[in-house]
């Protein structure tokens, strides 16, 4: 008997943190079709991507769009912030069994990045870098035959362009800082991509950035809650990312996170870095450079998963740190102060993701 209540404990108990919030997440995916009875998704790209699927041998930077044609354009879309969840959750459950479903709260509900792509349609981009790209790099990183490499990055890169670029970057740099030499000999190919990506991209005339979602309804807003900023050619503005991308919102909860690791690391927490957790702080370092200085390249799309990047260290190490310290008071400061910073976001977001959509 004792035998069988340890099996339910290691088994069922874990399970929950999966099977719960994938529910709660499915049901918030298909809100739009539940409330407006929308049948197709809305923005521009969505025409671009059933021409691919329809013919897709015509030409394409990216293949992402291909599962579309086996469930449809319309459940592909909709069904986005459930492969969001199941990408994170196949990497952030090693960390913490929330960590996944923080992380997924973090960039749904307290940052609009993922809105502003899912308005204009482009959410294959958002699949490919939190469902494709990030197993990718754990799974490639964690694996002992380094070997996999040349064919899980790879394949993230045809999946969606920039977020396996972006993957392929922290896998190169964490073969060089760890000094694995093996990995080392596989990483002129994803070098060379690098580079020629880097290239074309730089030669583009013109880098769209930031649309703003605000969050007070106003007479003039309608349907949509998002306005253009305009396009630009040199660097993005430190304020415009903060403001439109990161968020007032996330940014407390990030620098919070900071203040309490120090607090942790001053009663003698010392952080635990794995190969993982070292790209994601190199990229969190690096990708700047694409971003605010004249090496910007599509700063717009690259702002967004450094978004993505950031929430990922936040939660883990909020969650971490939360571990270590096993304190009620502390667990109780920090729930509720998510909870707080919600109050002004969440609502309009999830008001505002409920109108995504058209008749057809």
């Amino acid at each position: 008997m004792t035998t069988l209540t340890l099996k339910l404990n290691t088994v069922t108990i874990p399970s929950l943190y999966f099977s719960i919030p994938l529910i709660l997440v499915t049901l918030y995916s298909f809100l739009p079709i539940v409330t407006h009875g929308y049948s197709y998704p809305p923005g521009n790209d969505i025409a671009w991507y059933q021409q691919i699927i329809d013919h897709p041998f015509s030409g394409s930077k990216y293949y992402g769009m291909l599962p579309g044609a086996l469930i449809g354009i319309t459940a592909y879309y909709y069904l986005t912030p459930v492969a969001v969840f199941i990408g994170l959750h196949l990497v952030l459950s090693n960390y913490h069994p929330l960590a996944s479903s923080l992380t997924w709260i973090l960039i749904f509900l307290m940052s609009s990045v993922i809105l502003q792509d899912m308005e204009a349609g482009t959410f294959v981009g958002i699949v490919g870098f939190y469902g494709v790209s990030i197993p990718v790099l754990y799974f490639t990183l964690k694996s002992k035959d380094f070997r996999i490499s040349i064919a899980y990055i790879p394949i993230a890169i045809l999946f969606h362009t920039v977020a396996g670029i972006i993957i392929s970057i922290g896998y190169i740099a964490t073969s060089i800082i760890t000094q694995q030499a093996k990995r080392l000999l596989f990483v002129a190919p994803f070098l060379t991509a690098v580079a020629v990506y880097m290239a074309l991209e730089h030669s583009s005339s013109t880098i769209q950035i930031a649309r703003l979602i605000p969050f007070i309804d106003s007479p003039s807003t309608t349907k949509s809650m998002i306005s253009d900023v305009g396009h630009y050619t040199d660097p993005m503005p430190l304020m415009l990312f903060m403001k439109n991308y990161l968020g007032v919102s996330l940014f407390c909860l990030i620098g919070f996170t900071g203040l309490l690791v120090y607090n942790a690391m001053r009663r003698g927490y010392k952080p635990e870095i794995d190969t993982f957790i070292l790209s994601l702080v190199f990229l969190s370092l690096f990708l700047p450079l694409f971003i605010f200085t004249d090496l910007q390249l599509n700063s717009d799309r690259i702002a967004k998963f450094y978004v993505g990047i950031l929430s990922i260290l936040c939660a883990i190490s909020l969650l971490s740190v939360l571990s270590y310290l096993k304190s009620k008071y502390f667990n109780i400061l920090m729930s509720g102060l998510i909870v707080l910073l919600l109050v002004v976001p969440a609502p309009a977001l999830l008001k505002y993701w409920t109108t995504l959509g058209k008749y057809v």
